[in-house]
């Protein structure tokens, strides 16, 4: 009976995403979405949030770390070593990497950066929530 809970275990633990490497794609990222398996966070400040986010993001502003990392703190320490895939507004947007760094020096691991960012993800015209 243990060693079937142990493969079921594994065979879930295998379905999820492992490691990230430095950066995911748009294409990695409408997955992760889909898979609703992973954390995204968004980097951006409060108001670019509230005005649309990619589905399922959390808000971590890198303007604001302390206070969201509080917020998100319990969701987070779940599981340090879960796949955190953060963006900002695009590709010269530094907000997602300081996130993550932020996130490496708290002990998170298994931290990416979707490059594109916000602009990327709209410009394909994928789904977004929030906004007016």
């Amino acid at each position: 009976m243990q060693d079937s809970v142990r493969r079921i275990k594994e065979a879930a633990d295998n379905s999820l995403p492992q490691s990230a490497s430095e950066q995911v794609s748009l294409a990695e990222l409408a997955r992760y979405v889909e898979e609703k398996k992973i954390v995204i966070l968004d980097a951006r400040p409060d108001v670019f949030y509230r005005l649309g986010h990619v589905p399922g993001a959390l808000r971590l502003p890198r303007d604001d770390f302390e206070n969201g990392y509080l917020v998100l703190k319990e969701r987070l320490e779940s599981d340090l070593a879960q796949l955190i895939v953060v963006y900002c507004s695009d590709a010269s947007c530094a907000d997602a990497s300081l996130v993550k760094k932020g996130l490496n020096s708290l002990g998170y691991s298994n931290v990416a950066i979707f490059t594109g960012g916000w602009r990327e993800w709209t410009q394909s015209e994928k789904a977004t929530e929030g906004g007016e």
